[in-house]
This record gives structure tokens, C-alpha cells and sequence, in this order.
């Protein structure tokens, strides 16, 4: 499954920066989980098809949302993603860098659920314990 958890995780990263909501549902599972806390100060869970639409609906006040990666590390059906998330508000212009890391965990071919931390520490020990 590596080569493919990979293609997925890259494929996902991608339609992400376009806010290809449909791709992103592509590349999911019915019961897809996200669980974030790039849009608030706490963290948020996002559900399926409804849960991907809403998140960019509430991203809606960013002008740029993007997340470019420095690694992809394969662990099987689990890919650790690092990098940078870049924001720069739609009104006010203000620009926001931060590090983010990411646990994408596959099933079936598909991306089933995604923890997103503030340290690389916490995504690689939502890895090994499997969340």
C-alpha cells in the first residue's frame, strides 16, 4: 500500500490548495473524519462530504489557503505530512506562516481520516498509536 498511501496523501495535499471540494470527497471514505485546528484555536472535527464543504465555507475569509509540504513519510497505510500552512486574510491582507503536521491514515485505497498537530512529535505518536 505505500506507493499508494503516498499518491493519496500528494493527491489530497493538491486538491486541498485548489479547494477542490469534490476531489477531496473523491479521495475519501463515507465515514471520513477530519480532525483539525488550523481554523480555530481548539480543534475541530469535520465529517464526511458535509463535513470537507464546511471547512472551506468557514476558510472562506482567507484569500490564500495553502499548504506546502517539505516531507511525506510512508508508514504503510499511514503517511506523516510536514510543512507550512500559509493564510493571508481576504480583507485585511494579514499573513499567517505556521508549521503544520499531519497523520493521514488509509483504508480500502482511500483517505479514511486526518489528525492535524502543532508539533511533529504529536503526528508521529498519533501514527504509531494509530488514533
Amino acid at each position: 500500500m505505500t506507493q499508494e498511501s503516498l499518491a493519496i496523501a500528494r493527491n489530497t495535499v493538491a486538491a486541498f490548495n485548489r479547494r477542490d471540494v469534490q476531489g477531496l470527497v473523491d479521495l475519501t471514505t463515507d465515514d471520513f473524519k477530519w480532525v483539525t485546528w488550523t481554523s480555530t484555536v481548539e480543534f475541530t472535527t469535520y465529517h464526511g462530504p458535509d463535513g470537507l464543504a464546511r471547512y472551506f465555507r468557514d476558510a472562506d475569509v482567507w484569500e490564500v489557503l495553502r499548504l506546502d509540504v517539505e516531507e511525506y513519510r510512508d508508514m504503510g497505510d499511514r503517511v506523516m505530512v510536514a510543512g507550512s500552512f500559509h493564510l493571508r486574510g481576504g480583507g485585511s491582507g494579514a499573513e499567517i506562516v505556521t508549521p503544520y503536521f499531519a497523520a493521514f491514515f488509509m483504508r480500502e485505497g482511500m483517505l479514511a481520516r486526518v489528525l492535524t498537530f502543532r508539533r511533529q512529535e504529536e503526528a508521529l505518536e498519533a501514527l504509531q498509536v494509530g488514533y
